[in-house]
């Protein structure tokens, strides 16, 4: 079986073992495919607390009720986050700074405007805007 060793240090396969149903034939009656894949999950969790080191088992799944239902038969579930999050050198601040010589800024005093270079962050100066500046 080969595994996907992710950055968070977890692994993701594929398990096409585990696939019995009597753990769970009492407490879900149906055999749907949510059930199946609650099955599989449980019954690799329960295999994994037979070993000596056994490792956690996570179900991840954007399905809440698949999370409630995991929760119930005492699995760990997870939502699936990547969607949601952000990095934080992706998260806007609401402010940039721009250091500029004492001449570019007195010139915007009296301008209320100022050419500057495109730059990478996208900022431009607005007379409402607070400018740092090197020099005095």
């Amino acid at each position: 079986m080969k595994k996907i060793t992710l950055e968070s240090k977890g692994t993701l396969r594929i398990e096409l073992n585990h696939r019995s149903f009597h753990e769970l034939q009492e407490i879900f009656i149906e055999k749907t495919n949510d059930n199946r894949i609650l099955a599989v999950a449980k019954n690799l969790s329960l295999e994994e607390e037979t070993k000596p080191h056994g490792r956690p088992v996570i179900l991840v799944s954007k399905d809440v009720l698949v999370r409630v239902k995991a929760d119930a038969i005492g699995l760990q579930a997870e939502d699936f986050l990547s969607d949601r999050v952000l990095q934080n050198e992706d998260i806007d601040n609401g402010y940039h700074e721009l250091y500029i010589p004492t001449e570019q800024l007195n010139t915007f005093y009296k301008q209320s405007l100022l050419p500057i270079k495109k730059r990478s962050h996208k900022c431009t100066i607005k007379p409402s805007s607070i400018c740092h500046y090197e020099g005095e």
